[in-house]
């Protein structure tokens, strides 16, 4: 046998070798993780938004206890649990208002993140109020009773890595729940002023901030262990109605976990550099619009 056949030979040789490597790698990269998720498949990825073939997210509404009073805006406790029931690492979901109530009105008009539906005894939607301000008189004057729990908050905002505005990677099996919350009565006032008052025509002119005073308690109960109050709401009559907690999210982004993501995978990223061959195109990040809703609760509004 020539030195040149040899030679030939050889390179054949190290050729299948390299290229058994690479198959192999991208084998071993894309082997997904064992998951007995009940979502396991959201279809076809890519850089379209489609609807996913199965529910990655599960919605949970509980309340305390089903009855609210007529004209009240502090009488319906309700806790919301949300659960990543895919196989996919879900990115950047929104965890505002799991933590505070301020913008369930926005996001029920933008239909991004977490909001609550509430259909009257004849099945007409009721539009949410806005959050409490102090400005307008409930049942306890201008004094607003609850806010979130901050070392609730402070917990969640640990455990589930949250990040800038909001965001956080959502695991396959994990929940978030709404922040419950406590009772901390206070008042909007305002606060003595941070720069000197100054003398304009004779007169002296200060400028004041406004803030927050804590007061004494007007008589609201203290909060279910574990619920939110219900404060973006005041039913005007009685009768049967239904709450329904949804989320929505217009491009949520899912990706697969694989067993063997730590493996060192340059062979399979040179091919694609020197070639342009994409053996792992399947590994893209998938785009969907997503809505869950949760069951319906029925409550009742006495006098």
């Amino acid at each position: 046998m020539s030195r040149r056949i040899r030679l030939l030979t050889g390179a054949t040789a190290l050729a299948v070798l390299a290229a058994l490597y690479v198959l192999g790698m991208r084998f071993a990269y894309l082997k997904e993780v064992s998951c007995e998720q009940p979502c396991r498949d959201l279809g076809t990825n890519g850089d379209t938004v489609r609807q996913p073939l199965c529910a990655p997210l599960k919605l949970e509404l509980g309340l305390a206890d089903p009855k609210a009073r007529i004209g009240r805006r502090y009488s319906l406790w309700y806790r919301v649990r949300m659960t990543n029931t895919s196989c996919f690492l879900l990115h950047a979901l929104t965890a505002e208002h799991f933590m505070t109530t301020r913008g369930l009105d926005s996001a029920h008009a933008t239909g991004i993140g977490l909001y609550l539906r509430v259909l009257d005894p004849d099945g007409n939607e009721l539009a949410p109020l806005g959050a409490p301000t102090g400005a307008e008189r409930t049942e306890y004057g201008s004094v607003i009773p609850y806010r979130f729990d901050h070392k609730a908050s402070q917990k969640a905002f640990k455990e589930l890595s949250v990040g800038d505005h909001w965001s956080f990677d959502f695991l396959p099996g994990r929940s978030i729940e709404t922040i419950p919350s406590v009772l901390e009565p206070r008042q909007h006032a305002l606060v003595a002023p941070a720069l000197p008052c100054k003398v304009e025509g004779g007169e002296r002119v200060c400028e004041y901030a406004e803030g927050e005073m804590h007061v004494e308690n007007p008589g609201a109960p203290e909060p279910p262990a574990g619920f939110r109050i219900l404060d973006q709401y005041v039913f005007k009559r009685g009768g049967r109605y239904r709450i329904q907690a949804v989320y929505e999210y217009k491009e949520l982004w899912a990706e697969p976990i694989y067993r063997y993501d730590h493996l060192a995978v340059g062979p399979i990223f040179l091919v694609k550099d020197l070639f342009g061959v994409d053996l792992i195109h399947s590994r893209r990040h998938g785009k969907y619009f997503v809505r869950a809703v949760s069951d319906p609760v029925e409550f009742e509004v006495v006098p």
